[in-house]
């Protein structure tokens, strides 16, 4: 899975989370920190990014604005990009998590494929879903 995709994915659904905490579920801790000092730094090469980001879910995340932005500030600062790449890592190992980046990943493939990079897609996605075999269907 594209580390920025479960990046994004992650941060909407970290700050979603009195969403969740109201259906009992919780969130890692460490997701949750890295989640806080990752907006810190993104808050300062993009605070319009950030804030939109604050405002999820309410209205929810557009994805493919957001990505790119991220992605064009993560690109001027290297440490952006190491967070990045450690908020994907810790939140495809959050099984609450797992579904809402599968949703968006979906949604993404459906409305702006320019957004989520085709290849090697399928080998990722399975290895993020838990069990079971699964059949990805990609039009292009």
């Amino acid at each position: 899975m594209e580390p920025l995709l479960a990046a994004t994915v992650a941060l909407g659904t970290i700050l979603g989370t009195k969403t969740l905490e109201k259906t009992g579920e919780k969130i890692g801790e460490t997701l949750f920190e890295k989640t806080k000092q990752f907006l810190t730094n993104l808050n300062a090469a993009s605070p319009t990014t950030v804030t939109a980001i604050e405002l999820a879910p309410e209205p929810p995340l557009n994805y493919s604005q957001i990505i790119p932005t991220i992605q064009a500030a993560a690109e001027k600062r290297p440490e952006l990009m190491a967070q990045i790449q450690e908020l994907a890592e810790l939140g495809q190992q959050e099984p609450k998590i797992i579904p809402h980046i599968q949703t968006a990943i979906n949604n993404l493939s459906q409305s702006n494929p320019s957004i989520v990079i085709n290849s090697k897609l399928a080998e990722k996605i399975g290895n993020v879903i838990q069990g079971g075999n699964n059949t990805i269907n990609q039009n292009f």
